[in-house]
């Protein structure tokens, strides 16, 4: 039996229940993405920080730093939060430190509530989906939202993947309460309603890859050879 939850960030338990077996994080624009393309790349692991003087100390210790903070890529970082940016990084060479506003915060959370967590995007859907299929037991789809403020994109993606579920198992997997009201209240939201969303828009204007970044995470051409599995502090490949 597959037990399936929606569990926003700020709700997240402080500790593990040992009736919840997985997390899946979504934090679609961008840094489950990003995340994606990276381990993609070679990348064999990835540190994870959730604070810019992080990034930093990281940076003198010779990593190279990818992502943003507030939205703006810090003076040294090798790119941006960016999928795009994300594939002419080499895999061979220093270190790699991911930072981000969203995403790297609830991942670091996600890990204090389960001992498997995923980071899921529109790229990986299959393999997630069957990640949980595989191991079963309850699992919680986690929306890293915009400071505390849920995103549509993040909730569409914990919803489309509810559904495909559902669909798959019929019988087998149970939706809880929170995750099917918001299938129920998403119902007819298409990746076009995404493309046309404030967070699409701003990702437009204020990134000078936003527009590739949105078109190339929604556009579906891109398929995922393995899941980023966030693990103590860093994300590799599984």
């Amino acid at each position: 039996m597959l037990e399936v939850e929606l569990c926003r960030v700020g709700e997240l338990p402080a500790e593990r229940s040992p009736h919840t077996l997985g997390a899946a994080v979504v934090d679609l624009f961008r840094a489950t993405s990003t995340l994606q393309i990276l381990v993609e790349g070679g990348h064999p692991l990835i540190e994870v920080v959730d604070r810019p003087e992080k990034a930093q100390a990281a940076m003198a210790a010779g990593h190279r730093c990818v992502g943003e903070w507030l939205s703006v890529t810090p003076p040294g970082f090798s790119c941006g939060n960016s999928p795009i940016e994300a594939q002419r990084l080499e895999p061979s060479g220093r270190p790699i430190t991911f930072l981000s506003s969203n995403g790297a915060g609830a991942l670091i959370t996600a890990y204090r509530a389960a001992p498997l967590v995923v980071a899921a995007n529109l790229f990986n859907l299959d393999l997630v989906r069957q990640t949980m299929i595989d191991h079963g037991g309850r699992w919680l789809l986690v929306p890293a939202g915009a400071r505390s403020a849920r995103c549509l994109e993040d909730d569409y993606v914990c919803t489309r993947l509810a559904r495909q579920l559902t669909g798959q198992l019929a019988g087998t997997a149970v939706l809880g309460p929170q995750i099917s009201r918001l299938a129920g209240e998403l119902a007819g939201i298409t990746t076009e309603d995404l493309r046309q969303s404030a967070a699409a828009r701003r990702l437009r204007r204020s990134e000078c890859s936003g527009h590739r970044d949105v078109e190339f995470i929604l556009g579906g051409a891109h398929s995922s050879t393995c899941i980023p599995v966030y693990v103590d502090g860093a994300v590799i490949a599984r």
